[in-house]
């Protein structure tokens, strides 16, 4: 069992780098398209914009559930109030 849970996390570190990596290659790619001012590798940088925020969401995220625990009925119950009317 241990060495399941040993893997997973080597695994998941490695998903980590690989996904900062990626994302560091999505900001180059929008600092590229700001500099050329090309029409054609401005939709590129307009993509990359969005896969850099969806990956920094995901990181972050994945990077607060290994120190906090997520309850899923206090999140959601809270969202509802927080929604309602006063």
């Amino acid at each position: 069992m241990e060495t399941q849970l040993y893997d997973f996390v080597v695994y998941f570190g490695y998903l980590r780098l690989m996904l900062g990596t990626l994302r560091f290659l999505l900001a180059l790619m929008v600092v590229f398209s700001h500099l050329t001012g090309s029409a054609y590798v401005a939709h590129f940088g307009f993509y990359a914009v969005r896969g850099f925020f969806v990956l920094s969401g995901f990181l972050i995220t994945a990077g607060l559930n290994e120190f906090y625990e997520f309850d899923a009925k206090r999140f959601w119950a809270n969202r509802l109030l927080r929604l309602l009317p006063a």
